[in-house]
């Protein structure tokens, strides 16, 4: 079974169960709040029982028969399938540790609470997201309150802006015109400027030979900024960006819609506000190694 799963289940099951216990006598029914008497100590008693790697002391705050469905619509029923799946999680994963953030703590009435909040886990495990949104029904028996019902969903974690700032000098439409041929490339940000997107074409004479697109973002795992471009042609590309004194060295590999094998190193930096310069050098294509590529100076093209 894939390790998402027990991954999803866990912060949603841990976020869930923050308001797990509460008193029914705490709250009148209706009410809705993200803290009430007795729940910050049931929060603290289920993150230690996580953050230890205590997969029984974890499920125990789950009924026998209760349920998790997560982002996927897996589904996990009672009490010990939630704990083998914890015991799983912790075994890949030793030494995670999780946070809880209650938004909404709500009684329906003396018996049946609903809530949701926020679960985030650090340091992030790989393939997993690090924060999911989760929904939680608890009941109360015998005058425990358990979970009984959860459901999960992922909330991605956004890379911050200021990661990609030093590529601000990118954006904008650049032209250049050599041998014949006129290049346009234009970089804008997208998305709250957590991606650079950049859009190129090609043309001898009215005729467009060639068009493609990038994208340009943080990998939260390599620490680092990196591209993936798409060409007309059917071949793909992917580059990790490294700073340089004066500008950036993108270290790209690729392949050709004929399944050869490419790789080059790129390099972009701005003699002055109103141009850029890019030039291609350690260039294979397949086991043939090929000549750099002369600098081409872009000018800013006004919008």
């Amino acid at each position: 079974m894939a390790m998402e799963r027990p991954i999803l289940m866990i912060t949603a099951i841990t976020g869930l169960f923050v308001g797990g216990i509460l008193h029914a006598q705490d709250q009148p029914a209706g009410k809705t709040n993200s803290e009430i008497p007795g729940v910050s100590e049931t929060d603290k008693t289920f993150t230690a029982a996580f953050n230890r790697g205590d997969a029984q002391a974890v499920a125990a705050h789950w009924t026998e028969d209760g349920d998790y469905v997560d982002e996927n619509g897996q589904k996990y029923h009672g009490r010990a399938a939630i704990e083998k799946e914890y015991k799983n999680f912790f075994t890949a994963y030793p030494g995670v540790k999780i946070k809880l953030e209650v938004k909404s703590l709500r009684k329906i009435d003396q018996n049946n609470a609903i809530e949701d909040g926020y679960a985030t886990l650090d340091p992030q495990p790989q393939g997993i997201p690090a924060r999911s949104r989760y929904t939680a029904m608890h009941t109360r028996k015998n005058g425990k309150w358990l979970m009984t019902a959860v459901r999960d969903s992922r909330v991605p974690l956004p890379a911050d802006p200021g990661q990609l700032a030093e590529l601000d000098f990118l954006v904008g439409t650049w032209t250049v015109e050599q041998d014949g041929t006129r290049l346009e490339t234009k970089y804008r940000w997208i998305n709250d400027k957590h991606l650079l997107e950049r859009w190129y074409t090609a043309h001898k004479g009215e005729k467009l030979v060639s068009h493609g697109r990038q994208m340009i973002g943080w990998d939260p795992l390599a620490g680092r900024i990196v591209s993936w471009t798409f060409t007309s042609e059917g071949g793909f590309a992917a580059g990790a960006w490294v700073p340089m004194e004066d500008g950036w060295a993108v270290a790209t590999v690729g392949v050709l819609q004929d399944r050869t094998l490419t790789s080059s190193t790129d390099i972009w930096s701005q003699p002055n506000k109103e141009s850029v310069s890019w030039k291609s050098v350690n260039r294979t294509k397949g086991d043939v190694a090929l000549p750099d590529m002369q600098e081409v100076v872009l000018k800013r093209k006004q919008e």
